[in-house]
């Protein structure tokens, strides 16, 4: 018999009267605070009335953060914390591209490459041509010298072409010929290399032979006519000196461990007898010059070498040219006297030039004409008592005016001037 147990039970009501009740109820962290609204909560097993007057959610809820909320980090020993506002935040690198790195070793290696094919160009052309593919390297040096002694009455033409090598040329009183004497140096790694070297390099005089090699000089050399008043010449009066040393000719670089050094004495009584009417070129690219006792117009150009002239008497249109070396000059310019006019054509012009390097000129204390200096980078300073403005700061430093205003002024024009360098001009009581 049924006794009622099994029949269904009406809806048990909450106790809103309890505050514990709602104790037991687990936060959410989503629940909405909507106060002076009904809340309904379908459940299974309840079911939620309208709530008491007196019902605060909002104390509830403060009550069950305080019971579940975790326990609060204590800082680390050792190590105070720092306060929110003090705290730095670590920037994330950006991360770098490996382009840049990747073009600029391409380009390194692509410079290296042609920089090697260019010693392998060098290299390969010194060995067809005789020469030494490493300059100064892998061997000894041997030298041979030469004299060759040419009787001329008369030398009126001068001309020497020597692309590596020193060249002298004086004049002595005591001489009964003209000697040339050469000094062959070659790099070799035994005594027989050395011979085929010495064998190779052409050293040619004329006279008493003849010339047969193209000459060296890298400029013609200017021959001058009776016309012009400095004096003619012919074979009978002239001596060339052609200097051909494998290897130098026609390379990117020459070869300077394979020279050749010139001297050149020439007796007094062999020079010209009407004045300085003598035709002296000298062309030396990579090497020194030396002239003393010379008379007439003189042509002397180095590229990389010092030039030394003195005890001369310069016509007009000598000129005097260095690359990289210094000038030293002294003797006397041959210039019509004071009240001449001038000829139109400039033949009393005198050139000193250099491009980078100092000019020590000594000139007669009587001299003056007409001075036209500069350089670019250096000094300027003469003896004349000529007022030359110097900055003092190393810059450019010009000057046109005469050389000596105490005297009267001759016809005729000096150039004195260098890219990088000093410039002194002395005064000189007399000849030496």
């Amino acid at each position: 018999m049924d006794n009622g147990s099994n029949k269904p039970q009406p809806p048990r009501r909450r106790d809103y009267s309890d505050p514990t009740h709602y104790s037991a109820i687990p936060p959410r962290a989503s629940r909405g605070r909507h106060q002076g609204q009904e809340r309904r909560r379908q459940q299974p097993d309840e079911q939620f009335v309208e709530a008491p007057d007196d019902y605060d959610e909002r104390a509830i809820y403060e009550e069950e953060e305080e019971e579940f909320a975790p326990p609060a980090r204590t800082a680390r020993a050792g190590r105070p914390r720092q306060p929110e506002s003090e705290r730095s935040f670590r920037v994330r690198r950006r991360r770098r591209s490996v382009w840049p790195a990747f073009l600029a070793g391409c380009g390194l290696s692509i410079f290296g490459l042609v920089v090697v094919a260019a010693v392998v160009v060098v290299f390969a052309l010194r060995s067809m041509q005789g020469g030494n593919p490493l300059p100064g390297l892998g061997g000894h040096a041997f030298t041979r010298s030469d004299t060759q002694s040419i009787n001329l009455p008369t030398l009126s033409r001068l001309q020497v072409c020597d692309k590596v090598g020193n060249v002298s040329i004086s004049v002595d009183p005591n001489a009964s010929s003209t000697k040339v004497s050469a000094k062959k140096t070659v790099q070799a790694g035994s005594q027989g290399e050395a011979e085929q070297k010495f064998k190779q390099i052409m050293v040619e005089i004329q006279p008493p032979g003849t010339v047969q090699n193209k000459l060296t000089c890298p400029k013609p050399a200017l021959t001058p006519t009776p016309s012009s008043g400095q004096g003619g010449s012919s074979d009978a009066q002239s001596l060339v000196v052609n200097v051909t040393v494998p290897g130098n000719d026609n390379t990117i670089m020459p070869d300077a461990a394979n020279s050749v050094d010139i001297n050149i004495l020439i007796p007094q009584t062999s020079l010209p007898k009407n004045g300085p009417t003598m035709f002296v070129d000298v062309e030396a690219p990579l090497g020194n010059v030396a002239v003393s006792g010379l008379q007439g117009v003189l042509h002397i150009r180095s590229g990389t070498g010092n030039i030394v002239v003195k005890n001369a008497i310069l016509a007009g249109g000598s000129d005097i040219e260095t690359g990289e070396g210094n000038i030293t000059f002294g003797g006397r310019l041959a210039v019509p006297p004071p009240g001449t006019s001038p000829p139109a054509d400039g033949t009393f012009q005198f050139t000193l030039h250099c491009e980078k390097g100092d000019i020590d000129a000594t000139l007669p204390a009587d001299l003056n004409l007409t001075l036209d200096t500069y350089t670019n980078v250096g000094t300027i300073k003469s003896e004349f008592g000529t007022r030359i403005d110097s900055k003092g700061d190393g810059g450019s430093v010009d000057y046109r005016g005469p050389l000596n205003p105490n005297a009267a002024l001759q016809p005729g024009k000096l150039a004195i001037n260098t890219s990088v360098g000093k410039i002194v001009i002395h005064k000189q009581q007399s000849l030496v």
